[in-house]
């Protein structure tokens, strides 16, 4: 009996997205006139190996059939975060991590703001986000 073995490498990236799991695939057929090992996805064929459809997932074709893992976002750790651009799937922080006091001025993480003449408040990242911690 023959069997086979499919080795699918998930490449991980150091920026606040990371792959959802289980992939979604479907079997595909081929069509007259195509290669065979070539998938088909949203109406256009891709050859074996990987390949990014768009900014939010990732696909492997192997043997007619794709894989792909659908990015899921981590919270951006800054108040001026971006989330309209059509080249990142997720919210990034183009100054960095950085929080908002409550008279509007952006401030990075590590730096302290005065809040009041008698509150002196530092920025810092608090597990996923960043915000200020003042003293007590």
């Amino acid at each position: 009996m023959k069997s086979r073995v499919y080795l699918i490498a998930v490449v991980t990236f150091y920026v606040t997205c990371a792959y959802a799991w289980p992939p979604m695939g479907r079997r595909v057929g081929r069509e007259p006139g195509e290669e065979a090992g070539k998938c088909l996805y949203k109406g256009q064929w891709y050859p074996e190996g990987v390949f990014v459809p768009d900014a939010c997932k990732k696909c492997y074709c192997g043997q007619g059939e794709h894989f792909c893992a659908v990015l899921s976002c981590d919270i951006a750790q800054c108040y001026d975060a971006v989330t309209d651009d059509p080249d990142h799937c997720c919210p990034f922080c183009p100054n960095g991590p950085n929080c908002r006091a409550p008279d509007g001025t952006v401030v990075q993480v590590g730096q302290e703001h005065q809040r009041s003449p008698d509150e002196l408040c530092t920025c810092i990242l608090l597990g996923s986000k960043a915000d200020f911690s003042c003293p007590v």
